[in-house]
Formats: C-alpha cells, sequence, structure tokens
C-alpha cells in the first residue's frame, strides 16, 4: 500500500514535484482550519500510526490477523465519528493514514471508504491518484473484480504512468491476488488474443530483491512444468513501474483441490507427484531453487491427455551461487509456515540455502494433499502407500544433507508399487475449457465441493469429468 509520504516511500523528484506532499499527515495538520484540527490531535492521541510499522507487503489479511482488537476498536471509532462529520473528505492525508490503519486491522470496509471518500474531495493529480492505487490495493485482495477494474479505468483517464500495467497493451479480465509481492492479474493480449498473468511487483520486495528477479529467472527456463516469461518491462519512462507476463495455466492449486475434494487418492497423486519431482529435476539442474514448494504453488489440469502440473510463484526462488542464497543470521528469510524447511526458519548451522529446502517443502506437501495437513499424526502417516512413508521422512530430514535429490526421489518414485485399477476422478473433476465461474487460480468457485476424499465419488476418466 503506498503511505504517499516522500519521507516513507523515496520516489525521486517526481513525486516531491508533483503535489504528493498534499497526502503527507504533518503538511496537512499544519495547515488544516481550526474546526478540522480536532482529528489530528484525536489521530496523534490514538497512537495507530504505530502499528503502520508493520508495513503493508504482507496481504491486508494477514496483517489483521495479528490485530489487537483495542486497535481495531480505536480505528472504528475515529472512523465512525469522521465518517458522520463529513471529514474524510476533507482530510485526505488523515483519511489515507486512517484507511491504511483499518487495512491492517482486518476492518476492510472502512478502509475502502477512507480511500475512497479521500479521493473524492480531491481533483485529479498525484494525490487522488496514490487514493486510487491503496483502494485498488484493497479491491484486488477482497477480491472486487467489477471495482477494481472501475478503479483501474479511473486510474488510466488522469494517471496512465499509476497503473500497474500498460493497458494499451493487455486488457484487465479480473484481478487474480495481491501478495507480498505485487499485484497479479489475469489479462488477454490485445495483439494476439491470448491470456496472460501480468504481474505488478511491489515496491519493496521482502529481502530487498529487485522487482524483475522473477522474471529474469522464469526468461531463462524452458520445461512444460514451469510458467514462460514473454515479456518485461516497465509501464513509465521514470522506470518506477514494472511489470512482467507470464503464462496462463488454467488449472487447480493442490491446495483449493483438497480444500474441494479431500485428501487426494494415491492413484491421482502418483502421476502429479511424478510431474511435480520431475520439475525439480529441470529446475535444480540449472542452479534455482524454488524455496516456497507448497500446495498453493502447485497447479494441477486433468484432460484427455492426462495430468498437466505447473509449478508457480518464483518470488523467492534463488540461485544456488549467488549471494542471495546465503543464510545470514540477522536476516530472516520469508518462507511458508508448516512447509518452510528448518534452515528457512531461523539459524541453523547451514551457511547457504540449497536444493534440499524444495525437497523439505516437496514432502510437506505430499503430507498435504494424502493426509490432508502437513504435519498429520503418526495414525494418519502409517496410511500412507507402501515405501512413500520412508521416501517422504528422507525429504523432512532435519539435516539437508539427508534429504534426496530429485533424481534420486524419481528413482525411489518408480520403485514403488503402481496403484491397481483405474485412477478416480471427482464427479466435478475440472477439465480446461470450461466455461464455469473461476476463482483466484483460473479454476472454479469452491462452491461445489462436497467434503469428500476423491477416491469417495463416481469414478471419472480424464478429460470426461466436466
Amino acid at each position: 500500500m503506498n503511505h504517499a509520504s516522500p519521507g516513507d516511500v523515496p520516489r525521486g523528484d517526481y513525486w516531491l514535484s508533483t503535489g504528493l506532499a498534499r497526502l503527507d499527515l504533518e503538511s496537512e495538520e499544519r495547515s488544516v482550519p481550526p474546526e478540522l484540527a480536532a482529528w489530528h490531535v484525536q489521530w496523534n492521541e490514538s497512537h495507530l500510526l504505530g502499528i503502520l510499522k508493520q508495513r503493508t507487503h504482507l496481504k491486508f489479511r494477514d496483517l489483521g490477523s495479528h490485530r489487537r482488537e483495542p486497535q481495531a476498536g480505536l480505528v472504528r471509532g475515529l472512523f465512525e465519528a469522521m465518517s458522520a462529520a463529513g471529514a474524510l473528505g476533507r482530510l485526505p492525508a488523515l483519511a489515507n493514514r486512517l484507511g491504511q490503519a483499518a487495512a491492517v486491522t482486518g476492518e476492510m470496509a472502512m478502509a475502502a471508504e477512507c480511500f475512497r471518500d479521500a479521493a473524492a474531495g480531491l481533483a485529479d493529480g498525484p494525490a487522488r491518484a496514490v487514493l486510487l492505487q491503496n483502494l485498488l490495493l484493497l479491491q484486488v485482495d477482497r477480491r472486487e473484480y467489477p471495482p477494481a477494474l472501475a478503479t483501474l479505468a479511473d486510474l488510466a483517464r488522469f494517471a496512465p504512468r499509476e497503473l500497474p500495467l500498460p493497458l494499451d497493451r493487455y486488457e484487465v479480465e479480473r484481478p487474480l491476488g495481491l501478495g507480498p509481492f505485487g499485484m497479479v492479474l489475469l489479462c488477454r493480449d490485445r495483439l494476439d488474443g491470448r491470456r496472460v498473468v501480468v504481474k505488478s511487483p511491489a515496491d519493496n520486495s521482502p529481502g530487498g530483491r529487485g522487482p524483475l528477479v522473477e522474471a529474469e529467472i522464469l526468461s531463462s527456463l524452458d520445461h512444460p512444468g514451469i510458467p514462460q516469461c514473454y515479456a518485461q518491462g516497465y509501464v513509465d519512462p521514470p522506470l518506477r513501474r514494472p511489470y512482467y507476463v507470464v503464462e496462463w495455466f488454467d488449472g487447480l492449486c493442490l491446495h483449493d483441490y483438497v480444500a474441494r475434494f479431500g485428501s487426494i487418492s494415491w492413484g491421482n497423486f502418483r502421476p502429479i507427484l511424478a510431474l511435480l519431482v520431475e520439475t525439480l529435476q529441470a529446475l535444480h539442474a540449472r542452479g534455482i531453487i524454488h524455496c516456497d514448494l507448497k500446495p498453493g504453488n502447485v497447479l494441477v489440469r486433468c484432460d484427455h491427455a492426462g495430468w498437466h502440473v505447473k509449478l508457480i510463484d518464483f518470488g523467492i526462488a534463488v540461485r544456488e551461487d549467488d549471494d542471495s542464497a546465503a543464510l545470514v543470521p540477522e536476516q530472516p528469510r520469508p518462507f511458508t509456515m508448516g512447509f518452510g524447511a528448518p534452515e528457512q526458519r531461523g539459524p541453523s548451522g547451514q551457511a547457504r540455502l540449497t536444493t534440499a529446502v524444495d525437497l523439505y517443502g516437496l514432502g510437506r506437501t505430499i503430507l498435504f494433499c494424502l493426509c490432508g495437513q502437513p504435519d498429520p499424526q503418526p495414525e494418519l502417516r502409517d496410511l500412507l502407500p507402501a515405501g512413500l512413508g520412508s521416501l517422504v521422512a528422507s525429504c523432512l530430514s532435519a539435516d539437508p544433507a539427508l534429504r534426496p535429490s530429485a533424481d534420486e526421489l524419481l528413482k525411489q518414485l518408480a520403485a514403488l508399487p503402481v496403484p491397481e485399477g483405474p485412477p478416480r476422478f471427482p464427479s466435478t473433476h475440472l477439465t480446461a475449457g470450461t466455461s464455469t465461474p473461476r476463482g483466484d487460480s483460473g479454476t472454479r468457485d469452491s462452491s461445489d465441493a462436497s467434503g469428500k476424499s476423491d477416491t469417495d465419488v463416481p469414478p471419472k476418466q480424464p478429460g470426461t469429468g466436466v
């Protein structure tokens, strides 16, 4: 989220010369009429500015999960009083900060109203553009697709350089999500008509990485299990708004698959696992570590040709021989709780990240898909197919040197017994080319979830489970 204070997010002379100081809280406090000064006094006495130190590189709902109810109550009280007095539109800098505090404490509707009211009170210009960008981030995170498209159109009308992508080349179909690494949009390329994913990186990515590192890594790879990167660049001449374009894969992530159908049968998961390990093999052969292997980053689709798998989100991937792979105790690395390897989570005696990080994430992903959680009880692990339990245990070794490589894992996987009989697919199983309404991953909404395992429904062959 854009804090709009030149001291917070330095953007060069352009931002200072175009009036963004209008959203600087201290400048506004010095210049407000006496009848509005009391609102700044209440804001200062609330100490809500302190919670913004958490920044907003994380998803708003993740920040909200750390909320304290007293802080949320302060936000609600100040918002309701300012709204009743019609002060939000007259104090855009304060309304912007209050909207940020509301988002951080989980008061999403209040945050959106703060940004809308503050923007409505300003003429077209940089300050209004900042508020609309904050509103857009909120709408994308809340999956409010039509309002988000309307906000994009408003920005395009008077501030095209502040857009997250070049609208003259890409037509936005819908937002896909918002994360620590920026905004993700499903678009149609106006030149060739194909659907693509356009990513607009955050201003300050975790770990101090450059905004186009993921694009550069994807551009160096060529494998069916890894999205292609079609283009990368900047929206504006000052090179402040980077974006890159990657392949769109119409699939369902493993996390949503399990949420919808329950744990995955071994008959279905064995070919998925083989394709995923082959993808890791190709990735590691190029010395690249994904660093965030988890069910949410593995997309699957089944059609007449069988299973297709795509490993996505290389936002924290590193090259094994690069300085970014070094482990520095005082510099914690981003990881996903429940799937991150021990060396990612804190001091471990390891000097560098290795490809073994991905094998640990793979082990947890196997358990999640077959048992429903990344760290199941022993009695659930005992139900794993013969030989798979020891394979998973080796992936989850605390010592990275004891984890198998992707090459070794493929050999072990080939030696496992093949499930008897044809695979059984959910009766609502996803296939490509359907017109069903879709959710974040380009897949159907989860309203058709049966709550059953995919072994509990009538058998379907690939391509017939529409």
